[in-house]
């Protein structure tokens, strides 16, 4: 049996704070490229954010999250939908 108690979720309180900022930059800096409101499930690969966009929000990720993007993270697992994204800020956070 696997020893869990080591295992921390992270409080939905930072999972929605670390949610919303990216909501709110995407809604409001994406050019209109996301005409639905932001969810969780909203994909980042494939939705037609160009290269300008990505390296905004790169920026922002790490002026605003304190989060470096890097190469490994622009995979499905990581950067597929806005809630894999959140997952990883804060599985990175976690493991610092």
């Amino acid at each position: 049996m696997a020893n869990t108690a080591s295992f921390k979720a992270p409080p939905a309180a930072e999972q929605d704070a670390v949610f919303q900022a990216i909501k709110r930059f995407l809604e409001n800096r994406t050019g209109g490229v996301f005409t639905q409101p932001v969810e969780l499930s909203t994909p980042l690969m494939n939705s037609h954010l160009d290269s300008l966009t990505v390296l905004q929000l790169m920026m922002f990720l790490s002026d605003e999250l304190q989060f470096e993007l890097q190469e490994d993270d622009f995979v499905e697992e990581h950067f597929g939908t806005v809630g894999a994204l959140v997952a990883r800020i804060l599985a990175r956070r976690g493991a610092a």
